[in-house]
């Protein structure tokens, strides 16, 4: 009798848990397939293409993760990592751009306009779970700093954005294509990995780290160069970047980027003219004249002794 009960009682429990999940299912998918749902298209800008600590993921970015890049601006962006935020895009011929940032949900928009819901990233990166692009095993992944990417975003009813499709040079990504004759080439360059190989002697006699900095945006400069300025790489190691800095008398400290994306904006009067982006990988050398300004989580320094 009382295995009969409890028999009973976990089909009712597994009953419940069935109809909570198949509810929640519906809910999430009534919001993408709903009639009311948008579709809008949107363009990326380069970035370091793979996320090698969360597997095979290709990173997306797209300008309205950047506060910056919204035409009329937010001012300071006081809401903590974490908050809600509310992106409004406006269409500018096929594509949609970001226009302004409001903190509370929007009641009325234009005809052109479409919304976006995010959150407060890290180092005021805005973020709206359509950072990651799934890549089968095998496949070469389109290179964000050649190829054309465009992603057709579906938005829910509440906001939240979800990738659709991609495209690529004008073409559906088609993961099945990508996979021909590409079973045997090599996998992309890992800049993480042979930096976290890279011993600290390899630069310690003849370099200081200086971690966390850069040089000052407004640092003396000549269109959007620093004045002291003589070379950048894009996208390279950091024994590489010392390879360099070794092989050139001229240079006494360089930057490497470690972080997703810096950009150092101008001054308000326009005399000085804003520097990068500089994506993970990215260097800039330097000879004398060095003034150094803080880049958390987004460069280092290295000083010639």
């Amino acid at each position: 009798m009382f295995n009969k009960r409890r028999n009973i009682l976990l089909l009712i429990l597994v009953g419940l848990q069935a109809g909570f999940f198949l509810s929640w299912s519906v809910i999430e998918y009534s919001k993408l397939s709903n009639p009311k749902a948008q579709d809008i298209l949107v363009k990326t800008i380069p970035v370091d293409p793979r996320d090698f600590i969360s597997g095979n993921y290709f990173i997306l970015h797209y300008k309205f993760n950047n506060i910056w890049d919204f035409k009329k601006k937010a001012g300071n962006l006081y809401k903590k990592q974490g908050d809600t935020i509310y992106a409004i895009l406006e269409k500018e011929d096929k594509y949609y751009v970001p226009n302004y940032i409001s903190y509370t949900k929007p009641q009325k928009i234009k005809e052109n306009q479409a919304v976006i819901k995010g959150a407060v990233g890290k180092y005021r990166r805005l973020e709206y779970g359509i950072e990651k692009y799934f890549i089968n095993e095998g496949i070469k992944e389109p290179n964000p700093r050649k190829d054309k990417i465009e992603v057709l975003l579906t938005i829910g009813t509440d906001f939240s954005p979800r990738i659709k499709k991609l495209y690529v040079n004008d073409k559906e990504f088609d993961q099945s294509e990508w996979q021909k004759g590409n079973n045997h080439k090599s996998k992309p360059i890992d800049l993480r990995y042979q930096n976290e190989q890279l011993s600290s002697d390899y630069y310690i006699n003849d370099w200081k780290k200086i971690p966390d900095a850069a040089q000052y945006k407004w640092a003396s400069s000549s269109g959007n160069k620093w004045s002291n300025e003589l070379r950048r790489e894009e996208s390279i190691t950091l024994r590489k970047a010392f390879d360099i800095a070794n092989s050139d008398d001229r240079i006494k400290f360089f930057f490497y980027t470690k972080g997703i994306q810096m950009y150092l904006e101008g001054n308000a009067e326009n005399t000085v003219s804003p520097k990068g982006p500089f994506r993970y990988g990215d260097v800039v050398f330097f000879g004398e004249g060095s003034w150094y300004g803080s880049a958390p989580g987004l460069a280092d320094i290295y000083e010639k002794k």
